[in-house]
């Protein structure tokens, strides 16, 4: 919120991206700042929908929030943003996984969760093959510095943010709450 401007548009994908964007996000501005896909089958929202916002003002700057499950369903649009020379900024919050499905796999199912684990891919190299600037964050106090430099950059940029499988946005509300109470 401290990097995006007040015209920004925020576009979420589905799955824990969506609540993590609703928990930290704050709208500073009436109309379609926040785009979230709700329902089921959302996945790979997060891209044609930035796509989608940056048609409308050309000239402002579009923040995609994907994990790595959904933003794997449409990463094939980069090469439109790349094309028309939109400044789509996709922030790719990767747990290795579709992590959604592997908490209900274990939960509902006492299943172990591991089928929907899979290799680590670095979507900052995928975002420099497109044509983006990609930047890779391992750890929680690079992530500033990392949106930051994607804002200053014009164009396109692909920002992979490695993240803990275990982490959702509801451990992420309920730490943040349990902070703000011990602050007074």
């Amino acid at each position: 919120n401290r990097i995006a401007k007040v015209e920004d548009t925020v576009c979420c994908d589905a799955s824990y991206v969506t609540g993590w964007g609703m928990l930290f996000y704050q709208a500073r501005r009436a109309g379609k700042v926040i785009l979230a896909p709700r329902g089921s089958a959302g996945l790979g929202f997060g891209i044609p929908a930035a796509i989608g916002a940056a048609c409308a003002p050309p000239d402002t700057t579009i923040w995609a929030l994907c994990g790595d499950h959904g933003v794997s369903y449409s990463i094939g649009e980069l090469a439109t943003a790349v094309h028309y020379g939109w400044n789509i900024k996709v922030l790719v919050f990767n747990n290795q996984g579709s992590r959604w499905i592997d908490h209900y796999h274990r939960v509902l199912f006492q299943g172990s969760g591991a089928p929907f684990r899979w290799g680590n891919t670095d979507f900052a190299t995928v975002g420099r093959g497109f044509g983006c600037l990609g930047i890779a964050v391992e750890q929680p106090q690079d992530i500033a510095n990392g949106l930051r430099h994607a804002a200053e950059h014009r164009g396109r940029a692909v920002i992979n943010i490695s993240v803990s499988g275990e982490e959702t946005p509801v451990t992420s509300f309920q730490k943040a709450l349990l902070e703000k109470r011990q602050r007074g």
